[in-house]
């Protein structure tokens, strides 16, 4: 970040840099195509980077771009940080899990909301009845 703006400012940009931040950092990147495309046609996904052991006791989660404006800064922010620990070993016990643009769509088309015009940090669920069945869920829960 220079002057406190990001230095990419596309979506596939941001994307790139990450990806590579992440494997010089020896990431295991998992991606999630989203169905939709950017406004350059590019294809979108939202990416997942996860540093240490997998049976860690302790995670950090850092998510980027729930707001998708808001997302080249927090997709700045999380591949500078991936920069740093390249080439540095976490504490025993501690992995970290990276959520990048988890609102891809948002980001793309410099959007808050995502695709169907939801605020996804203003629309929580409701615990008070039955939950609704997520089938992607168990296609990434382990």
């Amino acid at each position: 970040m220079k002057y406190g703006f990001p230095v990419d400012t596309d979506f596939m940009q941001q994307r790139t840099r990450f990806l590579q931040a992440a494997d010089a950092a020896g990431a295991a990147v998992t991606s999630h195509p989203h169905p939709l495309t950017g406004p350059a046609g590019e294809p979108l996904a939202t990416d997942v980077a996860w540093l240490g052991p997998r049976d860690a006791r302790r995670v950090l989660a850092v998510v980027s771009g729930t707001h998708g404006v808001e997302g080249y800064y927090g997709s700045t922010c999380q591949t500078e940080w991936l920069h740093e620990l390249a080439g540095r070993a976490l504490p025993p016990g501690v992995a970290v899990l990276m959520v990048h643009l988890i609102n891809p769509w948002g980001t793309a088309w410099v959007r808050r909301v995502n695709e169907d015009n939801v605020d996804l940090n203003r629309n929580y669920v409701d615990f008070g009845v039955a939950l609704p069945i997520n089938q992607g869920y168990e296609a990434i829960h382990e």
